[in-house]
């Protein structure tokens, strides 16, 4: 009743913005009681949420808030004793603070700050998304979560994509509707308005269905055998699967496909079901020549779709093949610029750290107004002023030098491994689902980000995120082996001593001391 009452006032004296800030924080204080310990699911909901919000005037994306809210309500609780939660360190938080610290050092050499205080050199944001993935990770790998929520977990990330997804179409084919919403998710802000960088080809081109595309197909071969997404005996299963691959298609990326395909292989070899892996491999080509073989003979698939295949023979739209190509020419002169040019890379060897000089900001925001540029347009070079390279070891190199990325490989590849692990000793379990379709990315995502499309200023805050993530379900499936070992022991009426296996001690991980 009393924020009712001066919600009211505050209203008729126009204070909305204090209203919305007053009326989050209650809300926020209600959210943190109701769920307590079971915050860290608001992290992995937002995983795929990157807008922010405009209403409030805080340029914060919905998964900082989210994280933000978890990191100080965790702390709290830890203050009032509610959280009683040790756990041990292992090698994977020594690779994590070398890279952390070495990233402070080429701060401490490039120092960066923000354009509204006047800073010589701005562009820092990746620092702060880098140190919102380190507090994710701490709160992940000592949040108390249940079996239930570990084993929900791959849903929980599916419906954040899904809700990206559904944003996107919003702008697209209701953009009323979306500029009514647009204050209070960005998400719903249309492609061409948000970036003005797109050039005229990508109209049709639906970004954002990647997004659930990517998730979708990710969660089918995770939960399912990838073989029985084909078979019509499972109607859902390939109803799903289906949308999902149009999503692909449709949002244009060649990438999305590929990525779709070895996840179904990597899923049909993990599982063991090697006799599938030739089923699975027919099965697609059969898909793929229906459409290459029937597009402009039986039907037409959409421009986006048939950029998606263009990497493929086949008879396709010359503004299609136009855009594939030169996408990848572009990306290719890029490349043999970073390389032999020092304009775009001052110190290979120990980095120029986040950000870029005023000078170089004026020039980006001229060439979002238009006009020529090289590489066929004025957005290539942005992109290369910004380290934008699509190449993950030349950004590796633009931000942290040969000696970061030669840091950041011990991380990456030791992450990898012990996801290959966890997966390997849950196979069989319910935890297998949630191993699978965590793990998959981070080891796919090594090739990816030296041989296909990385970038480091990503790929360093999602390795922190898949780290929280690995420790989450690593001590969820420790915890729920030692309770069933327990049990068990009980029911056949075993010794068993309570010394032996203390459940309430932390369990040390998989790769732990």
């Amino acid at each position: 009743m009393l924020f009712a009452f001066f919600g009211a006032r505050m209203a008729g004296e126009g204070d909305e913005k204090v209203l919305l800030i007053s009326g989050g924080i209650i809300a926020g204080a209600a959210l943190a009681i109701w769920l307590r310990t079971r915050l860290w699911v608001l992290i992995v909901l937002c995983l795929t949420v990157q807008g922010i919000i405009p209403a409030i005037k805080i340029p914060l994306r919905v998964l900082d808030f989210a994280i933000l809210f978890a990191t100080v309500s965790y702390l709290i609780f830890i203050a009032v004793r509610v959280l009683r939660v040790r756990v041990e360190k292992d090698i994977l938080d020594l690779l994590l603070l070398v890279n952390l610290a070495y990233l402070g050092s080429v701060f401490y050499r490039n120092p960066v700050g923000l354009h509204s205080l006047g800073s010589g050199m701005v562009g820092g944001r990746p620092y702060f998304y880098i140190l919102m993935a380190f507090f994710a990770y701490h709160v992940l790998k000592r949040a108390p979560a249940s079996k239930a929520d570990v084993l929900r977990l791959p849903l929980y990330i599916t419906l954040g994509a899904a809700f990206s997804a559904f944003c996107g179409i919003v702008a697209t084919y209701k953009p009323n509707v979306g500029a009514a919403l647009t204050p209070f998710y960005s998400g719903f802000q249309s492609f061409e308005s948000a970036d003005a960088l797109a050039t005229a080809d990508l109209d049709s081109r639906q970004i954002t269905l990647s997004a659930i595309g990517n998730s979708g197909i990710l969660y089918l071969v995770s939960r399912y055998a990838p073989v029985t997404l084909f078979l019509p005996i499972y109607p859902m299963r390939l109803f799903a699967f289906l949308t999902c691959t149009v999503a692909n298609l449709l949002s244009g990326f060649r990438t999305a496909l590929i990525s779709s395909f070895i996840y179904m292989l990597m899923s049909t070899w993990l599982r063991k079901r090697f006799h599938d892996m030739f089923i699975l491999v027919g099965l697609v080509t059969v898909l793929v020549l229906f459409c290459v073989v029937g597009n402009n003979r039986m039907f037409r698939l959409p421009t986006p779709a048939q950029r998606a295949l263009s990497f493929l023979p086949g008879d396709w739209d010359a503004a299609a093949l136009d855009d594939a190509n030169y996408s990848t020419q572009w990306r290719i002169e890029m490349w043999k610029m970073v390389l032999t040019e020092d304009r775009w890379i001052k110190d290979k060897w120990l980095g120029d750290g986040f950000g870029f000089s005023e000078s170089d900001l004026a020039l980006m925001k001229s060439a979002r107004e238009g006009g020529q540029g090289f590489i066929g347009g004025s957005a290539q070079e942005g992109w290369m002023i910004a380290g934008g390279f699509h190449n993950g070891p030349l950004s590796a190199m633009r931000y942290v030098g040969a000696l970061g990325l030669l840091i950041f490989i011990p991380l990456q590849f030791y992450l990898a491994v012990r996801y290959y692990r966890l997966i390997k000793v849950t196979r069989g379990t319910p935890h297998f689902c949630p191993a699978l379709f965590t793990g998959m990315p981070v080891v796919y995502g090594v090739f990816n980000f030296y041989f296909l499309v990385g970038s480091f200023d990503a790929a360093l805050p999602e390795t922190l995120l898949a780290a929280g993530i690995l420790r989450l379900v690593e001590r969820n499936f420790a915890n729920s082996t030692a309770v069933e070992k327990v049990a068990t022991a009980v029911l056949e009426k075993k010794k068993w001593t309570p010394g032996r296996t203390r459940i309430r001690r932390p369990v040390p991980t998989l790769g732990g001391v």
